[in-house]
């Protein structure tokens, strides 16, 4: 069983998730509420998982199959940008 450290050192708050992804925070907050990037919401407060963004970016790698799933969305939201 984990301990609560261990849950607690693999969620992220908006401002910290946007860092590791280099985003801009509302960005994140944005793709998130369309969910195009794993998060959810708890209360008013955005909570991100350290191994589902790492698995996120991991499918975006041009090198992965999944990333003809993953990217094509992505790339009409920035277009809009």
């Amino acid at each position: 069983m984990s301990s609560a450290n261990e849950v607690e050192a693999e969620t992220m708050g908006l401002a910290e998730a946007a860092e590791y992804l280099k985003i801009n925070p509302e960005t994140l907050r944005l793709r998130a509420r369309a969910r195009l990037i794993p998060g959810c919401k708890v209360g008013r407060s955005w909570v991100f998982m350290r191994p589902l963004l790492r698995e996120f970016l991991r499918c975006l790698s041009t090198n992965s199959p999944k990333s003809l799933l993953v990217y094509p969305p992505l790339r009409r939201v920035w277009r809009q940008d």
